[in-house]
């Protein structure tokens, strides 16, 4: 599988960046361990990319970072270097490297974490919700959640995204508002598509996650 091998890789991106972030002038850096080998191969691309900005590798840079805006995991890599001046060492050939292993598998990376996460462009839709108990639905997404077979407990955070009249929201049919569900037990997203008036439409999940009753894209 496609995942494993990136996530066997992850070892090995975690390994340089988190020596030359020790080395460094700024904060220590890091995934959370809670994270899957996977979420945490998608920040240390981001880490990477910032990386080798500093290693003045722009061109490595920028491709990477293209794949690192369409994850959260990502973008939380990137960010996390924000602080750092320079890089010591001899790692930036070693960096470049790594950078041109990553990119040999860019289409097939950016296939994958779109579907993940239903990125486009720099945003995530289901990170750019409304997490606040009176968001727009948030009752009739509460009770569809009851509904299926998910334990209260999994349920880590509900993000609803509504609809803005003549912008693209990534909306399809007569959806007015989408609710992104992230789940504890899955790496990926529980959507439910609602109408005008807060009707569920329709629900499907995204990633790994599998629940009885819910299509899978």
């Amino acid at each position: 599988m496609r995942d494993r091998k990136w996530a066997a890789a992850a070892a090995v991106v975690v390994a340089m960046i988190s020596f030359d972030a020790a080395a460094a002038t700024g904060p220590r850096v890091g995934p959370k361990e809670s994270w899957s080998e996977m979420q945490k191969y998608e920040y240390h691309i981001g880490q990477l990319s910032a990386a080798l900005g500093m290693c003045s590798h722009f061109d490595l840079s920028t491709r990477l970072k293209t794949l690192a805006d369409l994850t959260p995991y990502g973008r939380q890599g990137w960010q996390s270097l924000q602080a750092f001046d320079d890089i010591r060492g001899a790692r930036c050939g070693s960096y470049a490297d790594s950078a041109k292993d990553i990119l040999e598998d860019a289409d097939k990376l950016r296939h994958y974490l779109s579907e993940q996460y239903g990125c486009s462009g720099s945003g995530c839709a289901g990170e750019e919700g409304d997490e606040a108990s009176n968001a727009a639905c948030r009752p009739e997404v509460d009770d569809y959640l009851a509904s299926l077979a998910i334990k209260q407990d999994d349920i880590q955070n509900v993000r609803v995204v509504s609809r803005v009249p003549g912008a693209n929201n990534r909306f399809n049919g007569n959806a007015s508002h989408h609710a992104w569900v992230r789940l504890a037990s899955c790496s990926g997203w529980l959507i439910i598509e609602l109408t005008k008036g807060c009707y569920p439409q329709q629900s499907f999940t995204r990633g790994d996650c599998a629940i009885e009753g819910v299509s899978s894209y």
